[in-house]
């Protein structure tokens, strides 16, 4: 079994078998849908990211200082449309740099768009 597939095991595993309260964006099990604010004192946030070919998934995970509460949320991105969106972004760029004669940064943006290709 690849390291990918153990990785969404054990996320789906900390869903299903946790003892604490987990939160899940709009839909919630608990009917709960606030979140502790991103400087919140009372709450340690804690991020785990994992990389796939396809996807980047993200799990972030608060809990209480005290240890008593804790709320995790998972979120998917596919890359193709991070990508495709930066490959536009870079290209509009590169047509910005090349039209205003910056030649490095043109040269620094190609680069940029050749890597994202090369990983698609």
């Amino acid at each position: 079994m690849s390291k990918y597939n153990d990785d969404l095991f054990s996320l789906f595993d900390d869903f299903f078998n946790s003892s604490k309260k987990q939160s899940f964006g709009i839909f919630n099990i608990f009917g709960e849908t606030d979140f502790p604010k991103e400087n919140d004192p009372n709450f340690n946030k804690k991020i785990e990211e994992i990389e796939t070919d396809t996807h980047i998934i993200t799990k972030e995970i608060w809990t209480s200082v005290d240890g008593t509460e804790s709320y995790s949320r998972t979120t998917s991105k596919s890359k193709s449309k991070i990508s495709n969106k930066s490959i536009e972004s870079l290209r509009s760029d590169l047509k910005l740099a090349i039209d205003s004669e910056n030649y490095e940064k043109a040269a620094e943006i190609r680069d940029q768009i050749r890597k994202i290709e090369s990983k698609n």
